[in-house]
């Protein structure tokens, strides 16, 4: 389970490259608040990195969640999460999320745990080890398809 998992991770990772090769990191991708491909790329990162924490806290025995999170605050977190971005609107935040990637896939190499065990996900959730992975990947997948939409590649 846990290869097929780093398997789709990696292939997300080169779909997302490929895709944006030539796009520029300011094309907007959402109108309503507008995030542009940079913001996606942040958000992503900043989700992975909270998702770092958990496996690591998981690993270790304990939880992790993030520290702010709930259900009306998440547009709010969304918001923060895209604020490096605003920093950085060029290749810096595909290097976040080449990092952010990077290192989950390293503390998913690092379990020793069944698909079935629960883990306390960064929203606050706890799921199953298997949903928490894939729910990451359909995150970077949903991000994709968007983008894939705006620019018709």
């Amino acid at each position: 389970m846990r290869n097929r998992w780093i398997a789709e991770l990696q292939t997300c990772t080169t779909q997302m490259q490929t895709m944006l090769t030539g796009v520029p990191y300011t094309q907007v991708v959402y109108a309503n608040p507008v995030w542009t491909v940079a913001d996606i790329l942040s958000n992503i990162a900043y989700w992975e990195e909270h998702a770092v924490r958990s496996v690591t806290a998981f690993r270790a025995g304990g939880e992790y969640a993030h520290p702010d999170f709930s259900e009306a605050r998440v547009d709010a977190i969304n918001a923060q999460a895209r604020l490096y971005s605003d920093w950085y609107p060029d290749e810096r935040a595909w290097g976040r999320y080449h990092t952010a990637r990077t290192q989950f896939i390293a503390a998913l190499q690092s379990l020793d745990a069944p698909a079935s065990a629960y883990i306390r996900c960064p929203w606050d959730e706890r799921l199953e080890l298997n949903r928490f992975v894939e729910h990451m990947i359909a995150h970077d997948l949903d991000h994709q398809r968007d983008i894939r939409d705006i620019i018709g590649n």
